[in-house]
């Protein structure tokens, strides 16, 4: 009688641990779930080469003085002259990213072709007593200018948002032309490298492997500069015009990034 009981009892053991050992194969059989990964944002380290190409417009006031033997005469209101024109040229630089953060600098030269011709303005010389002289033109060239700046910016996977600013220079031209028929007539031409800063920002975006786009506003300021003719009648009398260069640049373009950073990724 205890054998049988003893029997029955090793039975059910065996029935009731049936269920575990089916849920523990169960367990075995479900495929383990992977660890969880996220992307930090695309690896904007590393040098970079592009071109680039845009337009400008100047916005640059001048004004005018004309000296004798008895006294001065300025222009009493300023005039104003915007060349404005296209551009092309490249760029190369080097950017550090940490996170979302990146670091870089960057240089660029271009070739401009911005010029316009102003009036002296409808009071450009007033001469108290004698009215107001309009004879007078003012042409104005920029025909290239570089720069070198930093960057600073927010990068968010496969774009890039930043600011920039830095050091910059330029090559302007003028000729200043003078005439007052039967009177006096006069030209002057001179040409000016200077050096100034410049500000701005843009964005950037990954389009296909290390290639990128970008778009960007710069505004860059060079200065005065001043030049003289000497007008002769009957007597020498210089006319010295300055004007003061600032520029209003936009342009767009194409990097290729050597990233030689890699691909970033983190675990969470």
């Amino acid at each position: 009688m205890l054998r049988k009981l003893l029997g029955v009892a090793a039975v059910a053991f065996l029935l009731a641990g049936a269920p575990w050992e089916s849920a523990s194969a169960a367990d075995m059989s479900m495929p383990l779930k992977a660890p969880a990964y996220a992307p930090l944002p695309s690896n904007w380290s590393g040098f970079y080469v592009g071109l680039n190409g845009g337009y400008a417009v100047g916005n640059d006031p001048f004004n005018q003085t004309l000296s004798d033997a008895l006294d001065t005469i300025s222009s009493s209101i300023n005039s104003r002259v915007t060349p404005l024109g296209g551009l092309f040229g490249g760029q190369l630089g080097y950017n550090y990213q940490t996170g979302h953060w990146v670091f870089g600098l960057e240089g660029d030269m271009q070739w401009a072709d911005q010029k316009d011709t102003a009036g002296c303005g409808l009071e450009c010389i007033s001469e108290p007593g004698f009215g107001s002289f309009t004879f007078g033109s003012v042409e104005q060239k920029i025909t290239w200018f570089g720069t070198a700046r930093g960057r600073f910016g927010w990068a968010n996977d496969g774009w890039l948002l930043y600011v920039t600013g830095g050091g910059a220079w330029g090559g302007i031209s003028t000729t200043t032309a003078v005439s007052d028929p039967g009177i006096v007539s006069a030209s002057n031409s001179a040409s000016f490298t200077k050096g100034g800063w410049v500000v701005g920002g843009g964005t950037e975006v990954r389009i296909a492997g290390p290639w990128t786009a970008k778009f960007e506003y710069l505004y860059m300021d060079l200065g005065s500069i001043s030049d003289t003719s000497i007008l002769t009648d009957v007597t020498s009398e210089p006319f010295t015009t300055k004007s003061w260069i600032h520029d209003n640049i936009v342009r767009a373009g194409f990097n290729y990034n050597f990233n030689w950073g890699g691909s970033q990724s983190s675990r969470y």
